[in-house]
């Protein structure tokens, strides 16, 4: 599950950076910040925490229970 997170924080941070380099004439009327920002900031957000959730949930599985 770790990996897979790491894996779809690569892509997301490529991703940005691609949509970054697209010049403005191609993207939409706000100069792609919508599509940009939806990604760059919303969707990695998102899987940060869902990265210190998988992490939690593998040091929970790891630990016995009661230390």
């Amino acid at each position: 599950m770790i990996r897979v997170v790491l894996g779809l924080l690569t892509v997301a941070y490529w991703m940005g950076l691609v949509m970054g380099l697209i010049p403005q004439e191609t993207s939409d009327g706000f100069g792609g910040f919508r599509i940009f920002g939806s990604m760059a900031y919303a969707g990695v957000g998102l899987l940060w925490a869902a990265f210190g959730c998988a992490l939690l949930a593998a040091e929970h599985i790891a630990r016995p229970a009661g230390s």
